[in-house]
C-alpha cells in the first residue's frame, strides 16, 4: 500500500495548480482552475493529453501503470482519488501554492502519515485500489 500511496501523492503533485481554497469565496479564475484540474484528473482523454506534455507526467503515469499492471479501471480510480485529495489539499492550504507544495512533499516523505490524514471514504477507496492491484498480480512461487 505504501507504493500506492506514493504514486497517489505523485499524481496529485503533478496535477496541482496554485488556486484558492474552496471554502473561501473564489474568484471566477480560481473556480475555473480548480474545476479544470479536477476534470483533468477525472477525464482520461484530458489526462492523457496533459501527461504527454512533460517528461515528469510521462514518468509518473508510467509508474502508475507499472504498479497496477496497466489496469485501466485502477488507473482511473487512482486519478479520481487524487482529484478528491487535491481538493482537500487546496482547503488545508487555504489555496496557498507554497503550502500545497509543502503538504505534498511531506506526504512523499511520510506516506503513512499522509494516509492517516485522509477521510474514511478516501482510506476505503485507497484500500480497495490497493487490494485490486494485489489481486491482479501474479502469485509468485506457484
Amino acid at each position: 500500500m505504501k507504493i500506492t500511496l506514493s504514486l497517489l501523492v505523485l499524481s496529485t503533485l503533478f496535477f496541482s495548480t496554485p488556486i484558492m481554497a474552496e471554502d473561501k469565496i473564489l474568484d471566477i479564475h480560481s473556480q475555473k482552475a480548480l474545476q479544470q484540474t479536477t476534470e483533468l484528473l477525472n477525464n482520461a482523454q484530458q489526462r492523457e493529453n496533459a501527461i504527454s506534455e512533460t517528461q515528469a507526467g510521462k514518468d509518473n503515469h508510467a509508474a502508475i501503470l507499472k504498479l497496477n499492471g496497466g489496469d485501466k479501471q485502477n488507473t482511473d480510480d487512482i486519478y479520481q482519488l487524487s482529484s478528491q485529495i487535491f481538493k482537500d489539499i487546496v482547503k488545508k492550504s487555504n489555496g496557498d501554492a507554497n503550502k500545497m507544495q509543502e503538504l505534498l512533499l511531506e506526504a512523499q516523505k511520510n506516506p503513512e502519515a499522509f494516509a492517516s490524514s485522509l477521510s474514511n471514504s478516501q482510506k476505503n477507496q485507497l484500500r480497495n485500489i490497493s487490494s485490486d492491484i494485489e489481486k491482479s498480480k501474479p502469485m509468485s512461487g506457484h
